[in-house]
C-alpha cells in the first residue's frame, strides 16, 4: 500500500488492522489466564488511541490548523471526567500535568476499539456530557465531543450516533472505520473487505466536528 497515495482513512485503519493482527497472534500463543489475555486488549485499546492521537494530529498540521492534540487521558481544570484526547488551541497551557483551562479546548474525544455492545451503553457518557453542560451553563462555550470506534455494528452504531449527535446539539459527532460484523469474519481481512461505508472521510468527520 502506497501510503502517499492512499486515502488517510484507509491509511489508519490498515495501520490498525496490522497491529491488532500481530497481537492478536501473540494473544494466542499466551497463557490460559484471562489477566494476561486481558493484558493483550489493554495494548490493543492503547495502540488504536495512539495511532487516533499520531494520525489526528497529523491532520491538523498537514492543513496548517493552529490547534495541537493532548497526550491520552487529558482533563480540563475543575472539572474531573478524564478524556482519551482533547483537541486544543496551539498556545494552551498546561496547569498540571496534562490538564487545561477550558477557554484553550476545542474538542474532546473518547475512542473505542469495539465500539458499543448494547444499545444502552451510550448512557455511560452521561457524565461527560453532564460536565460538558456546567461548562457550557457557567460559561456560554459548548464543547463539541466526539466518538470515535474502530468498529461497529450498523444498528448501533446508528442509536450511538443518534444520541451524541442530540446531547452535542450538532451533527456528525462520531465516526466508524470499519463494520463489526464484516471485521470478525477471518483474521486476514483488509479495510477494502470490512468497510463501514465508502463515503466514510476521516478528514472531512474531524473538520466537521471542529467547525473548520
Amino acid at each position: 500500500m502506497d501510503n502517499k497515495k492512499t486515502p488517510i482513512t484507509e491509511r489508519i485503519a490498515e495501520e490498525i488492522l496490522k497491529a491488532k493482527k500481530e497481537i492478536n497472534f501473540q494473544k494466542s500463543k499466551a497463557e490460559t489466564d484471562e489477566e494476561v489475555k486481558g493484558s493483550y486488549n489493554k495494548i490493543i485499546g492503547n495502540v488504536v488511541a495512539s495511532t487516533f492521537r499520531k494520525y489526528i494530529s497529523y491532520i491538523l498540521n498537514y492543513y496548517g490548523y493552529d490547534y495541537r492534540v493532548s497526550n491520552v487521558n487529558a482533563y480540563i481544570k475543575g472539572y474531573p471526567t478524564e478524556w482519551d484526547l482533547i483537541i486544543l488551541k496551539n498556545d494552551a497551557k498546561e496547569t498540571n500535568t496534562n490538564v487545561y483551562d477550558f477557554n484553550d479546548v476545542v474538542a474532546v474525544i473518547e475512542f473505542k476499539t469495539s465500539g458499543l455492545t448494547d444499545k444502552d451503553i451510550p448512557s455511560q457518557f452521561n457524565k461527560q456530557f453532564y460536565n460538558l453542560n456546567s461548562i457550557f451553563n457557567n460559561t456560554g462555550m459548548r464543547i463539541p465531543f466526539g466518538y470515535i470506534t474502530f468498529s461497529e455494528t450498523p444498528k448501533l452504531y446508528e442509536e450511538t450516533k443518534k444520541y451524541f449527535d442530540d446531547n452535542n446539539k450538532k451533527d456528525g459527532t462520531t465516526f466508524v472505520f470499519t463494520n463489526y460484523n464484516k471485521l470478525n469474519i477471518v483474521d486476514n481481512i483488509y479495510y477494502k473487505d470490512c468497510i463501514y461505508s465508502d463515503k466514510n472521510d476521516f478528514e472531512d468527520y474531524l473538520f466537521k466536528l471542529l467547525d473548520l
